[in-house]
């Protein structure tokens, strides 16, 4: 409304035809413009010509986005503590010219350094055999370093479901791992059955938490849809302030 109100006070004392060139002068100057939008904006204009389009042209913000900004106080990683016996680096020879007349000046220095040690380890148990005389049960003594079934033990089964599941190694790369890293063979069926060996492990578990979930007088639960080879796939999660329970199917 205040604009049609200036529109109508900067031209009530134009004549007819002045109001006409007028109107004339506006076209053409329209006409003008969209001839020269035409020379970028078309189908056969690469966008890499339009460059009134571009981002700078519009006055945003171009480039990389910028990483992240570390604004804590960094500090020194402190050194850990000795656990094997010291060792004592000596020599008889200058390294950087093959000299054998050398001493010890009684100076020198000391380097902590921190290191793995990846060792397969096979042990031998042997499981005696007891009989019951109460009730004539026959059976043996139990380790519990000994797994339930299988000839690997129980840290080799955590570690093959940590990698695989926490940091999404793949069945073939957990295998990899184990062969050349550790130098236990393994394949991926093999890395897969270990992983549901832990299933079964965590089982009772995991049916105590969906227990403790259905005793709880208030539950929050979300879903997420997904689909695999075209079949819908649904993974629910139910929540208390101290329970978290997953469901997929």
């Amino acid at each position: 409304m205040i604009y049609l109100q200036n529109f109508k006070e900067k031209y009530k004392d134009r004549t007819k035809d002045e109001l006409i060139e007028e109107l004339w002068k506006s076209y053409n100057e329209k006409e003008k413009l969209e001839r020269q939008l035409k020379k970028y904006k078309n189908p056969h204009t690469p966008s890499s010509k339009q460059g009134f389009d571009k981002p700078q042209a519009q006055g945003l913000p171009v480039g990389r986005k910028p990483g992240k900004v570390y604004n804590h106080e960094r500090t020194t990683r402190p050194k850990d503590t000795p656990n094997t016996p010291p060792i004592m680096v000596t020599t008889n020879v200058n390294l950087s010219n093959g000299n054998y007349n050398i001493i010890e000046t009684g100076y020198y220095i000391e380097r902590m350094i921190t290191d793995i040690k990846i060792e397969k380890i096979v042990t031998k148990y042997t499981l005696i055999e007891y009989k019951d005389l109460d009730t004539e049960e026959l059976f043996f003594a139990k380790h519990p370093d000994i797994p339930e079934k299988g000839i690997f033990g129980k840290n080799i089964i955590a570690l093959a479901n940590s990698l695989h599941f926490e940091y999404r190694v793949t069945l073939a790369g957990v295998a990899d791992i184990f062969t050349n890293v550790a130098g236990i063979p393994m394949t991926s069926p093999t890395v897969l059955e270990l992983c549901n060996r832990a299933v079964d492990k965590v089982e009772p578990t995991y049916q105590g938490i969906n227990l403790k979930l259905k005793g709880s007088s208030v539950v929050n639960a979300d879903e997420t849809g997904s689909n695999q080879n075209g079949k819908p796939e649904w993974l629910w999660g139910f929540f208390t302030p101290f329970l978290a329970f997953f469901v997929f199917s």
